[in-house]
């Protein structure tokens, strides 16, 4: 940092404008990366500045995209996207073409984190196509992640799948082992919804592994420490995940990017719900919910209202549950979140099984197993809800009982056994619907 400081002053004293700008975006990514905030803000806007006063229009576009990338990071996603799309017009006046690409990417991921999936998916594919013509293989796996990174929101787990592998063969070609990192964290998520927690783990151990081994204190560690800490919880790694958790809220509180830590405190509700500790669940579902919402995370504000319905039905409020669950599925579905959409069934079905509303609460595990089905071979409502890994029913109740550490889910491993447990309750429900009461007994196992 002392070098910097030593050449903006030389460059300030020789009246070097445009060399000065150049110093001073260099600074500010430096002070960002070390935590300095407000200095590295200022050190943008003061380049931004200079190379507007000296036409430099090719450098007030890259500017425009470090800024932009300074707010996406802290997760005020309307400013970067302003910054960036000011950029890409730049960018396209001046025939940069890998900068458009690149501008293309940003506006993309923007429109992912709002949940806004379709205008995501556009940018990402127009930036798809001209990184192909480049023939740059580190732009053309960033587009590729970028649209695998569209699938698995949009419950396309194989071709998701498709797309994290190319990426990492491209980045591995190119020689950066962060973009591999990336990749390989990618590819834990859709592992996770399928149910696949063992190579969901490992995925997100090697990502991990690599962020550490570069020093990289990105937004990036951040994202890929609770996330893996999520999946330790999956797993029934209660203590592991528990740390993890805290030592990245610290971290994302630090970068104030509300969105990450709206996430994390979701993490965090979730893993004291999987141990039954459902008080201190609402209260960290609730926080995630503020978060999220002052953030404008869409996906994030789904997922906190549907984690704080589930909780209500804990406390007997199933009702209550279930209008908010259906406005959650409804803007799911409009979003295309399948899986949100999934577990809305799921829960939905649990609270009309408390009401004794026996019939809608079969329709509505029917629907989570037709869904499940539709996604993958594999399980895959229980790679978001494990808690549903066994159920019993008696009268009134369909009740989620706690697994235990040890090797919690050998039994479940594959869709058709996590269908069977849903079309279990069903059958039990309909029975309930016909008797009256039930003695409730383990569900099958299903088809191996």
């Amino acid at each position: 940092m002392r070098y910097y400081r030593e050449s903006l002053t030389i460059k300030r004293e020789r009246g070097d404008t445009r060399g000065l700008a150049a110093s001073l975006s260099e600074v500010a990514q430096v002070e960002a990366q070390v935590g300095q905030k407000a200095e590295a803000l200022a050190s943008y806007q003061e380049a931004l500045k200079l190379r507007r006063e000296i036409g430099d229009s090719q450098g007030v576009g890259n500017t425009l995209i470090d800024l932009g990338a300074f707010y996406q990071n802290r997760g005020q996603y309307d400013e970067a996207l302003k910054l960036y799309k000011e950029s890409l017009q730049l960018q396209v006046e001046v025939g940069n073409e890998n900068y458009v690409a690149l501008c293309l990417s940003n506006i993309g991921n923007i429109y992912l984190s709002k949940g806004q999936y379709e205008e995501a998916r556009t940018y990402f594919e127009r930036a798809l196509q001209l990184s192909e013509k480049s023939k740059i293989p580190a732009d053309i796996a960033t587009a590729v992640y970028d649209l695998a990174d569209i699938a698995t929101k949009m419950g396309q787990y194989d071709q998701a799948l498709a797309g994290y592998m190319r990426s990492i063969e491209l980045w591995r070609g190119a020689d950066d082992r962060r973009g591999v990192a990336i990749a390989s964290y990618g590819m834990g998520t859709p592992f996770e919804y399928q149910g696949r927690y063992e190579a969901a783990v490992d995925a997100k151990e090697e990502a991990l592994k690599i962020f550490q081994q570069i020093e990289d204190r990105s937004f990036w560690l951040v994202e890929i420490l609770s996330g893996r800490a999520n999946t330790l919880a999956l797993v029934g790694r209660f203590d592991e995940a528990k740390k993890d958790l805290e030592t990245a809220l610290d971290l994302a509180q630090k970068q104030q990017n509300s969105p990450l830590v709206a996430q994390i405190l979701n993490f965090q509700g979730d893993l004291l719900y999987y141990q039954g500790d459902y008080t201190s669940a609402r209260r960290l579902y609730d926080q995630a919910f503020q978060t999220a919402s002052r953030s404008g995370a869409r996906q994030l504000t789904l997922v906190s209202k549907m984690n704080l319905a589930k909780v209500a039905i804990r406390d007997g409020h199933a009702r209550a549950a279930l209008n908010s669950l259906d406005a959650v599925a409804k803007d799911a579905h409009s979003l295309g979140l399948k899986y949100v959409s999934i577990e809305c069934a799921i829960h939905r079905g649990d609270a009309l099984g408390q009401l004794r509303d026996y019939a809608r609460a079969r329709q509505n595990l029917e629907t989570a197993v037709q869904k499940s089905e539709n996604l993958g071979r594999e399980r895959y409502w229980s790679g978001r809800t494990t808690y549903w890994q066994r159920f019993s029913f008696q009268p009134g109740t369909l009740r989620k009982l706690r697994f235990t550490p040890k090797k919690p889910f050998d039994s479940w491993r594959r869709s058709a056994r996590s269908c069977a447990a849903i079309r279990y309750c069903s059958a039990k429900i309909s029975n309930l619907s016909q008797n009256g009461s039930s003695r409730p007994r383990s569900p099958p196992s299903g088809p191996k």
